[in-house]
């Protein structure tokens, strides 16, 4: 389902932020996307990011890279949002080129637009005749770009080149980023998309040949629009939110198991998944947009955790998964940065006539990027409560630790496509639940009522 701008706007202006205002060390200020898709399955250990063309998920991808090669005069451009003011010290880009020994990337030319370059924008920094990089040729390894059903091929090696600028400041706004590549192997260079598992289309960045602009698509349908994987080194005047999402309250089933919210990154220009697990097969849920409520009691309902301002369609739960995704574009600007939004998935049980069931209620916050080590999952439970939440197909090995050594019961229940956190009697005051899996973790902090 396709959703109108000005309707996201709505939606994201439903709830008021302030940001609260800093100066950051010199870091990364701002990541436009993940790349990679598996941790250490790669050749030698390797990362790997996987072209999805199995068709399993969602129709299938087509494309390793797009071309941005300054030989043949091709660019790629993409659009991105600056919360604060930005004095950057850094770009980074992520780009390949077949087959190549490494390093082999030995040139890096990026332009900031003011706007779109096809409708009125003008070049504010930057050109693509200086070659930003300070010595040629460079790439540090980042992961390898494969086929899904073929991780173990290093052809493609994907390198991150971070290359410093002088004189870039930017004020809250949208800009787009201009970039083009040379390279010492005679393939490409070439730039993978955004890539998130199980994600159909992340963006819509374009590419120019000579003076042609076209949109980007990772399919053969036409719908697939991508983002590119760049980052921005820096400081900033405004301490960059980060994506936040808060579990509160407590789910109604009708029949089968207790349903659970997936993990939420919204990221402002981005694509967020909103899934709910363990719903009734055949339901079709809807998800109330607005406020917070600290929970009304609505017979025969149940418990109603939001105050509406619009109501969200989703997809059928799937009779094997249990499960009901939408991929939802985040709208840009810096008036979005930050903003909250609470959501409550309700829906009829087919099972049982008249039968109305429902998840607890989440609040999400719009954030600036997604760093999964920072960013922010706050659950919030009764006393002697259980938490239950949705992280996803997580590879085996996964664990569970809690800091709280007096907690009993917290595991991982993994099935054939889900991964359910769930933990059980939680005593008053806060505990810090943590899942490993892998290089990554994932940390939610609970608050027991």
């Amino acid at each position: 389902m396709r959703m109108s701008r000005p309707f996201l706007n709505l939606v994201w202006f439903a709830a008021a932020w302030s940001l609260v205002v800093s100066v950051n060390s010199q870091t990364v200020i701002y990541d436009h996307g993940p790349l990679i898709t598996h941790r250490s399955a790669g050749t030698g250990g390797g990362d790997v990011s996987a072209l999805d063309n199995s068709a399993v998920m969602h129709p299938a991808h087509t494309v390793y890279g797009f071309g941005a090669q300054r030989a043949a005069d091709r660019a790629l451009a993409d659009e991105f949002t600056v919360c604060g003011t930005w004095t950057v010290s850094h770009l980074e880009f992520a780009v390949y080129q077949t087959f190549a020994v490494l390093p082999s990337i030995t040139g890096v030319h990026a332009q900031i637009w003011s706007g779109d370059p096809r409708s009125g924008g003008t070049v504010l920094w930057g050109n693509l005749s200086t070659n930003l990089l300070g010595s040629s040729p460079a790439g540090t390894l980042h992961c390898y770009r494969t086929l899904i059903n073929n991780l173990a091929a290093a052809d493609r090696a994907v390198v991150r080149v971070r290359v410093p600028v002088s004189g870039l400041v930017l004020q809250p706004g949208v800009y787009w980023i201009e970039m083009q590549f040379t390279g010492s192997s005679p393939s490409g260079p070439w730039v993978p998309p955004v890539t998130e598992p199980g994600m159909f289309a992340t963006g819509h960045a374009i590419q120019r040949v000579t003076t042609i602009w076209t949109t980007l698509d990772n399919s053969a349908t036409g719908q697939a629009g991508v983002s590119l994987p760049f980052r921005v080194f820096g400081t900033t005047s405004a301490a960059a939110p980060l994506p936040e999402q808060v579990l509160f309250g407590v789910a109604k089933p009708a029949t089968g198991d207790v349903p659970a919210w997936g993990l939420s990154s919204p990221v402002v220009g981005r694509a967020a998944r909103f899934a709910i697990a363990d719903g009734a097969p055949g339901a079709v849920p809807v998800v109330l947009l607005g406020t917070r409520l600290p929970g009304v009691a609505v017979p025969p309902f149940g418990i109603l955790y939001v105050s509406p301002l619009a109501v969200l369609p989703l997809p059928v739960f799937d009779p094997l998964t249990r499960l009901s995704t939408q991929d939802l574009p985040m709208p840009h600007g810096p008036e979005v940065c930050g903003i909250e939004l609470a959501l409550q998935g309700v829906w009829v049980d087919p099972a049982v006539a008249g039968s109305l069931a429902h998840t607890g209620g989440m609040v999400v916050r719009l954030g600036s990027f997604d760093d999964l080590p920072l960013a922010k999952r706050l659950l919030e439970v009764d006393a002697g409560g259980t938490i239950k939440l949705n992280i996803g197909n997580l590879r085996a090995g996964a664990r569970v630790s809690v800091s709280d050594p007096t907690i009993a019961g917290a595991n991982l229940r993994q099935g054939g496509y889900t991964t359910s956190l769930e933990v059980q009697g939680l005593r008053p005051g806060q505990t810090i639940v943590t899942v490993h899996a892998g290089q990554d973790t994932l940390s939610f902090h609970v608050t027991v009522n």
